[in-house]
């Protein structure tokens, strides 16, 4: 079964648990938000944590399993208010892109 997920998903079934942790960490640090959007941003950071975890750890510390388990979580924990912060601005930012477009209107 892990052997199937990691073919599916590309990362270790233990990055993506280091993953989640990460997020749960960055969510005390996090603007509120729907619930939702909220999962979303979860799911993603999660996701995209433990993919650059495990890269990083390929490209710098030769593969080590301890270090791509505190890359993902670092990663998740900086990434995670970041990111919700940036989607929960975006759309504001597309609005005002529209209403200046169209002239104000």
């Amino acid at each position: 079964m892990a052997a199937l997920f990691v073919a599916l998903v590309g990362v270790e079934p233990q990055a993506l648990i280091w993953g989640i942790v990460g997020p749960v960490i960055g969510l005390t640090f996090a603007p509120p938000t729907g619930r939702v959007r909220a999962a979303m941003v979860f799911g993603a950071v999660a996701f995209a944590s433990a993919a650059l975890g495990t890269w990083a750890s390929e490209y710098w510390h030769g593969g080590s399993h301890v270090a791509r388990n505190a890359w993902a979580m670092v990663i998740a924990t900086v990434f995670h208010p970041l990111f919700a912060a940036v989607v929960q601005a975006v759309p504001a930012a597309v609005t005002a892109f529209v209403n200046r477009k169209a002239g104000g209107q």
